[in-house]
Formats: C-alpha cells, sequence, structure tokens
C-alpha cells in the first residue's frame, strides 16, 4: 500500500504565476495541472505516468528515466492509445476519453506540479482533510476555498498543520502523507536545530498508526480515525526563498488513503488538500501604534512593530529581532530605557515594546525601529515633560564675596528626580549657612526665605558678615523635596567700594575747591587700611558741560592706608551743580555732593555784538558788551562805566562819533545803541573803556558807506 501511496502522491512546489488547465477524465474525475501543462517542454522534461483507469496512481514518475517524452497533443494520442482528447481553452479544459495510460509532462526545474482538487471523492467514509496556517488559523475546508496569502521570508520557520475528521458512522484505518522531496529548493533541511520535524496528536479512541520519524515526509501508516475523531499533524519548516521571485508560491498537499477492500472504488477513498502561501522577504518596518505625550520616566505605550513586504503586507512567518532607539532628530540628552528591552524578537511578523520610558523631558521626541537591513521606521513626534518635584537644584551658585557685600543672585529650581524643571511647584525655599562651614558666628543677612512661583525662586542681595572659607549654603524645602547643598565659596576682606567723605562747599571759578578725601572701603563700610590703589577724579558726565577740572594734585592720587585726597583742583566754568566722581579699578565708584561754581571778579571787557557796516550817518546796530571775569564768566556783580569812542586811526580822519558815548554797566552788562559816524570810510574800530580797572577792548573791523 505504501508503494501505491509514494507512486500517487505528487511534488508540491509550483509557481504561482502559471497557467491552469482543468482535466477532464471520463466525464467525471477532475484535476488541476499547472504549468502550462502540453505547452512549454524545455530541456528534458519530468516524465509522470498517469493511469486513467485508476487516475490517482501515479507511477514512479522520478525513477524511471526511459519513460517517453511528451510533447504535444497528437504525442499522447499516438503515445498512449487515447481514442480521444481536446483542448477547451476558453474554459481552460483539457478533455481525454481513454482506458489507457496517459504520460503528463512538466516544465523542467519545477516538481510535482499536479494539485487534486477538494471538492469531490471523500466517499462513504466521509472523511475530511483540512490544513491550517498556524500564524493566522485559516483552514481550508472544502468546498469553500479562502484566499489565503502567507509571508514566508527566507529562512523563516513555517508551521503548518494538517487534520484529520471523521464525519462518517464507521471508523477509518487509513494512510496519511504529505508530498515532499528533500530536494526541494523551498525548504531547508535541517534536523539539528529541530525545524524539519512533525508530529501526529490523536484524539480519544483514535491512533496515528506507524510513523516514520526525523525530518523530511510526513507519513502515516496503518492510522485510526475512530467516530467523529481526528488526527492533528503539526509541521514545522524552514523555508529557503533565497533564488525565488517575489511571486514564487508554496503549494501543500497532503492524501488520506482508506485501507480494506470495503470499497471496489478506490477514488472514494481519497480526500486531498492543498492551499498556496506567497514566499516574500520583508522589506521595511511600519510602526503602527500611535504614542501619546508622556511623563519623564513613566512608561511610554506599547509599540508596535509590523514587519512588512514592498507592498505593505505583513510577514507573519517573520520572527527577526528588532531594535528600538530615540530616532536622531529628536533633541539631545534623553535616554530610552525601562522594563521592557530595547530588542524583542518579533512574533508572526509583529515586535512589540512595552516599558519603554524617557528621562529627559522635551518636546518633539521620536522613536526610531531598525531589524537588520530592513528599511527603518520612526513613530510620530510626541513630548515629554517633567514630573513632579522631587528635589531642589541650585541652578546659580554663590561666589567669592567680600564680607558684608550682596552675594550674586543665587538661582534654586524644583527639579523631578531625572532633573527636569517642574514648572507646577510652587513651595517655599529656605536658605542658610551650613553647619560648620565658613566661620563660626558668621550671619547670613537678607531674605533668606522665598517662595517658589513656577518651579523657581531667587535669593537676592544676601550677605554675610565675617570674612572666611568655605562657606556653604543650604537650601531647604517646606514640603517633601530633597535639600541642597550650594558649592563651596569664600567671603573675603578687601575693598569693594569707594566712599567720599568730604563736602564739596560752592566755590568761584579758578579758586581751589576744598580737599575732596575719598577712602576705599570693605563691603561692611571699613577702611581697607592697606590699599594704596590709584583713585582718579573727574566732573561726574550729569554736570554741566563745559567746564574743566584742574589744578591741585591731579586728577589722579595713590591711596594711603585706604584714603586718597585730592587738593587745589578747581573748575573754571561758572555754572550750578556740578558734581565730581572718583573711580578705581575694580571697586565701586562714588560721587561728591552737587555744588556750584560762581564766576569771579571781572577784570575783563568783552565785545557780545559787534559792529558791522553801516551807512553813513545812519544808525549803527547795538553793540554789547559783558564784564566777565579772567575764565569768561559773567560778572554780574560788575557796576561801572564803560566809554565807546573811534580808535585812534581808523576809519576816515575827522570822522566824529555821535550819540551817548558813556553807559553805565549794569549787573555786569553794557549795551552801546543809536550811535553812527558821519564820514564815509573803511576799517573803523570802536575802543571800550572802563572807569575802573577792567582790560579795554576793541570791537571787529567794520565799514562805512554811501
Amino acid at each position: 500500500m505504501n508503494t501505491l501511496i509514494v507512486a500517487l502522491l505528487c511534488q508540491l512546489l509550483i509557481l504561482s504565476n502559471t497557467y491552469a488547465v482543468d482535466v477532464t477524465i471520463n466525464g467525471s474525475e477532475k484535476l488541476t495541472l499547472m504549468n502550462d501543462i502540453i505547452f512549454d517542454y524545455q530541456n528534458t522534461p519530468k516524465v509522470i505516468d498517469f493511469d486513467v483507469a485508476d487516475p490517482f496512481l501515479c507511477t514512479a514518475p522520478f525513477n524511471d528515466p526511459s519513460a517517453p517524452i511528451i510533447l504535444d497533443v497528437n504525442s499522447i494520442l499516438s503515445g498512449n492509445k487515447v481514442a480521444s482528447a481536446s483542448f477547451d481553452l476558453p474554459n481552460d479544459v483539457f478533455n481525454v476519453y481513454t482506458d489507457s495510460l496517459i504520460q503528463c509532462a512538466t516544465r523542467k526545474g519545477i516538481h510535482n506540479d499536479i494539485i487534486f482538487d477538494t471538492s469531490f471523492e471523500q466517499g462513504i467514509y466521509d472523511l475530511k482533510l483540512l490544513l491550517i496556517d498556524t500564524a493566522t488559523g485559516i483552514s481550508i475546508d472544502p468546498p469553500a476555498r479562502p484566499v489565503l496569502e502567507v509571508l514566508l521570508s527566507d529562512g523563516q520557520i513555517y508551521k503548518y498543520k494538517y487534520i484529520v475528521l471523521n464525519n462518517g458512522n464507521t471508523s477509518v484505518n487509513a494512510d496519511v502523507i504529505e508530498n515532499y522531496l528533500l530536494a526541494s529548493p523551498y525548504f531547508i533541511s535541517d534536523p539539528n536545530v529541530n525545524i524539519d520535524i512533525w508530529t501526529c496528536v490523536p484524539s480519544a479512541g483514535s491512533n496515528c498508526g506507524d510513523q516514520n520519524t526525523g525530518s523530511g515526509e510526513m507519513l502515516l501508516t496503518n492510522a485510526v480515525i475512530d467516530v467523529g475523531g481526528q488526527l492533528d499533524i503539526d509541521l514545522t519548516r524552514r523555508v529557503k526563498a533565497d533564488n525565488v521571485g517575489p511571486n514564487e508560491r508554496l503549494d501543500l498537499l497532503a492524501a488520506v488513503f482508506v485501507n480494506g477492500n470495503n470499497d471496489s472504488n478506490l477514488t472514494n477513498n481519497v480526500s486531498f488538500e492543498s492551499f498556496g502561501t506567497t514566499i516574500i522577504t520583508a522589506t521595511q518596518l511600519n510602526i503602527t501604534s500611535l504614542l501619546n505625550n508622556t511623563v519623564a520616566g513613566e512608561a511610554i505605550s506599547s509599540v508596535v512593530v509590523e514587519l512588512l513586504d514592498a507592498n505593505g503586507a505583513l510577514d507573519a512567518n517573520n520572527n527577526s529581532m528588532v531594535t528600538i532607539s530615540i530616532d536622531p532628530s529628536s533633541p539631545s540628552g534623553g535616554t530610552l530605557s525601562g522594563t521592557g528591552s530595547l530588542s524583542v524578537a518579533a512574533v508572526n511578523g509583529i515586535a512589540v515594546f512595552s516599558g519603554l520610558s524617557i528621562d529627559k523631558a522635551n518636546t518633539g521626541y521620536k522613536l526610531k525601529v531598525s531589524s537588520g537591513s530592513l528599511t527603518i521606521a520612526s513613530s510620530n513626534s510626541f513630548n515629554i515633560t517633567a514630573g513632579q518635584a522631587t528635589q531642589l537644584v541650585i541652578i546659580t551658585q554663590p561666589t567669592n564675596t567680600s564680607a558684608g557685600a550682596p552675594i550674586p543672585d543665587i538661582r534654586v529650581e524644583a527639579h523631578d528626580e531625572f532633573g527636569n524643571f517642574d514648572a507646577t511647584n510652587n513651595s517655599f525655599a529656605q536658605i542658610s549657612i551650613k553647619a560648620f562651614s565658613g566661620s563660626p558666628n558668621a550671619a547670613l543677612s537678607g531674605t533668606n526665605i522665598k517662595n517658589i512661583s513656577n518651579g523657581f525662586a531667587i535669593f537676592s542681595g544676601l550677605n554675610i558678615d565675617l570674612v572666611g572659607t568655605a562657606y556653604v549654603l543650604a537650601v531647604d524645602s517646606d514640603v517633601n523635596l530633597d535639600s541642597v547643598d550650594s558649592n563651596p565659596f569664600n567671603i573675603t576682606d578687601f575693598a569693594t567700594q569707594l566712599v567720599v567723605t568730604s563736602v564739596v562747599i560752592n566755590q568761584v571759578a579758578g579758586v581751589s575747591l576744598s580737599d575732596i578725601t575719598v577712602e576705599l572701603r570693605y563691603a561692611n563700610g571699613n577702611i581697607d587700611l592697606t590699599n594704596n590703589s590709584s583713585v582718579t577724579i573727574e566732573i561726574d558726565p550729569s554736570s554741566p558741560s563745559g567746564g574743566t577740572l584742574s589744578g591741585g594734585t591731579g586728577s589722579t592720587v595713590s591711596a594711603t592706608n585706604g584714603i586718597a585726597t585730592f587738593s587745589g583742583l578747581s573748575i573754571d566754568k561758572a555754572d550750578m551743580n556740578y558734581i565730581l566722581k572718583v573711580t578705581s579699578n575694580g571697586l565701586t565708584s562714588d560721587t561728591t555732593n552737587a555744588f556750584n561754581i560762581a564766576a569771579g571778579l571781572a577784570t575783563q571787557l568783552v565785545v557780545i555784538n559787534q559792529p558791522i557796516s553801516t551807512i553813513v550817518a545812519s544808525q549803527m546796530s547795538n553793540i554789547v558788551l559783558q564784564a566777565q571775569d579772567a575764565f569768561g564768566n559773567l560778572d554780574v556783580t560788575n557796576n561801572s562805566f564803560a566809554q565807546i569812542s573811534i580808535k585812534a586811526f581808523t576809519g576816515t580822519l575827522g570822522a566824529v562819533l555821535t550819540g551817548m558815548k558813556t553807559k553805565a554797566v549794569t549787573n555786569g552788562i553794557v549795551t552801546f545803541d543809536g550811535l553812527s559816524i558821519d564820514l564815509v570810510g573803511t576799517d573803523y574800530q570802536l575802543t571800550i573803556e572802563s572807569n575802573v580797572a577792567l582790560d579795554t577792548v576793541h570791537t571787529q573791523l567794520f565799514n562805512i558807506t554811501q
């Protein structure tokens, strides 16, 4: 019986894109021939013998090198004594009528190309053979044949199952066989890694009979299927698809033969099953899950990754390792970690990453998945937000400062456990000198309790009164936040500021100001007696413009024992609200009080409005003079008299100046108006003299015209 079965069953591997022809034998038996039967014979095709009288019996197709080669219909008719045969191409039917032996040929390189239909020949025993794809659970149950595509990539393990059902009313003794050749280019025989194996599990009252073991062909002999019973046969194969194209198909074929002589028509004892699976190689990854915004350190929603072919079909048999990481386009600094692994094996073409988290809060994160040479995929963009604050962190540390001087602002922030800024925290923070740091008995002055608003607080204006090294400030919270210590810093004893201690009184222009004393002080106000730095004095920019500070000790002096003194200084320009400013490198500057500089006693008359050329005997323009001190300042206290005349040897000889030629100087100013000259002439010049000891002054040259 085994020889009969082996001879009967035809090989299972075919091309899905071949042309199929149905053959009708004696008008009843139907089977499907693949790979363009009759039409495409190349390079010594394989030959199988088919007996029409016993149509499911093929005798030793691969072991008879002398079997004739059938090239066309005429060869079938003449070589096999076929009574008649014809092709009905519109209906894809090949009709053959004969009681003789038929030989069927196939293309070289394509093995075992006859597939038996499932919609017939269950016979009196009502046996059914189901084929199930393990990954999807889809089964083929005649007469309904579903369209099934299972993705098989090179080197992947493929699992499937046959179920033999006895739906009849009597127990059946049968043989079950799967057509399988170790030479097939589609399966890798590798028994050492348990990937080319099969097992049979019977239901109660049934048994699997005699089983061959090991790898390769599946064969049960003398199996017993009880009424309503079944045999479950699980198979595991590894696919070899490195030499096939994207349209290759793998067709599976098995048969059940009933033993005994209780049915005279053996064809009634046969049930066949077959289906095709597309062999492809996954080329890309695809993230199907949408990632939501998450708190730092908390688990991101599961990341589901599919292994797809170029057309987007799932490679349900791909169990490759997939690795996940933060996409390079994301913000830097974050670390992807968690309870889940960063590399997982896909299961039925799907990899799931769970329990992952990112520690760094930021916006615009993406995750990237990769697997060997497959095209990587990136997730949607999502944000990581800070968690609830667990600690205080000093962002701006205190620096070395002189005793009593304000310590630069200290910024304190509330952070979560991963160091992310928690802008929602609104607690209170208190700052103090840490015990056993700095100098004993030192006191921290200033506002030492601050509200943490929107996650941060700034301590300003703090100072420490005693010199010391390695001071540390401690910051504590009123809620359960970890306290924090500052970096060590020193309180030093050196001058930080200038202080003008003398009062500058009002003075006359050009007369020495009173001595100006400047002290170089520590931040606490004490004089730095060791400091002999240079100190510079100048008129403060806020003062009136035009004045010059000069004389005496000069604008720069060296301090002696922390004190600098400026003597003999004067300002030449009379004005109000002068202020002097003192500076020294690295020290805070200071200014004097405001004071006035008054004009001195007049020493000269100065023409303010000059005469201009005038018509003879006509009234000249007003001539205005001021009584000024030696620095050109108006002496408003001068009330002398001034007399004007034609300067000798100017203009025309004998000319007479008429008008009021003697005027009183009032508040330092005198104006000569209504003057005229009676003779035409050029280069006239007027002389103005005072009745007191003021320098005589002459006007500019002018002409008297006709």
